[in-house]
């Protein structure tokens, strides 16, 4: 039997409304995982502006007297030449102004001839300007240099250098007079691997900062990844360098500060020392869970990263993927490079 116009018309009609609102409820499904946030804490503080102009950021290197050239080569054919350097920020001779350390590395070929690259400490002249002091200070070419940390690692008071490296770390005392001592093989904290992200902590509340180091991959200049070589070395059937994903990551380090200018690396012992072999960058200390007890995250590049929540007692237990920190969203890992912590 034929149904009028009108009665089709109404049946469609009814059905696309049907559709339109399961879709809705589709979609609202689907956003159920995004809860809306809770409100801000009572007495937060809304600040909005209105009508402020836009900070300019001028480059100044030149006008404060930073000459400073980090050497790089543009051929890039090992996955070590393709790493900047790192900058440190100290008032190393505690007279209120901040001043710079700038790290230094050659490039492969340099180093296959035995040849080192220098670094750079600027003094802070109070008028935007700065001094280079490095030959003063005695820290201009501690090792193939990656990044470092600064921390009072010896409760004198004044802030000491810790320089990641390829092949050897190096720990300079600040000598309170303007110069550093080498100290590494008495502290015992040279690691020897490719390090590159370092961060001074007390876990254990002991009053003395202990020293965490994140290492990338097991690289080696008597054996060299040839470029282009194999799938891991080639991108879009172009020959690039071998690296990270290919190698073997080298494990991370923590070191225990014994109070006496020594330290002891109890990296495995905490559960800190990245059995993985992931490709670590970076490295930072926070109390992420409020328990007034510094926990570690570790940014790895092409791998997933690590949170360790501080036990309390002496040891970490890993929850990066418990917590949402270790790969992005869509459960894929990340070229994770450096971190910064903020409420």
């Amino acid at each position: 039997m034929n149904q009028p116009k009108s009665s089709r018309s109404l049946a469609t009609l009814t059905i696309s409304i049907w559709a339109l609102v399961l879709q809705l409820a589709i979609v609202s499904w689907a956003q159920g995982g995004h809860p809306i946030p809770p409100p801000p804490p009572l007495g937060a503080k809304t600040i909005q502006c209105h009508d402020r102009p836009i900070p300019q950021l001028e480059d100044v290197t030149e006008k404060a007297g930073i000459h400073f050239v980090h050497i790089s080569t543009p051929e890039q054919k090992y996955i070590l030449d393709s790493m900047s350097g790192g900058v440190l920020l100290l008032d190393y001779d505690r007279d209120g102004w901040l001043d710079i350390y700038f790290t230094g590395a050659p490039t492969v070929e340099m180093a296959l001839k035995g040849e080192k690259s220098r670094g750079a400490l600027y003094h802070n002249n109070h008028d935007g300007t700065f001094t280079d002091v490095t030959d003063k200070a005695g820290i201009a070419t501690p090792c193939f240099a990656m990044g470092g940390a600064v921390g009072d690692y010896n409760n004198d008071g004044w802030p000491d250098i810790y320089v990641t490296c390829f092949g050897g770390n190096v720990l300079y005392r600040n000598n309170g007079d303007g110069t550093f001592t080498d100290v590494t093989a008495k502290a015992g904290v040279a690691d020897g691997r490719w390090s590159t992200g370092a961060a001074f902590g007390d876990y254990d509340g002991d009053g003395f900062l202990d020293l965490m180091v994140s290492n990338y991959v097991d690289f080696h200049l008597d054996h060299l990844p040839p470029f282009g070589t194999n799938s891991t070395c080639k991108f879009e059937e172009l020959d690039v360098q071998c690296g990270p994903r290919g190698l073997r990551g080298s494990g991370d380090s923590l070191f225990h500060n014994n109070g006496d200018g020594t330290f002891t690396d109890v990296s495995k012992r905490a559960g800190v020392d990245d059995p993985n072999g992931y490709f670590g960058m970076s490295v930072v200390w926070a109390d992420f869970n409020n328990t007034g007890r510094p926990d570690i995250y570790v940014a790895d590049d092409s791998t997933p990263s690590y949170l360790y929540r501080n036990d309390g007692d002496g040891k970490f237990t890993e929850m990066g993927l418990e917590s949402g920190t270790a790969v992005n969203g869509d459960g894929a890992e990340q070229a994770s490079m450096g971190i910064a912590i903020g409420d």
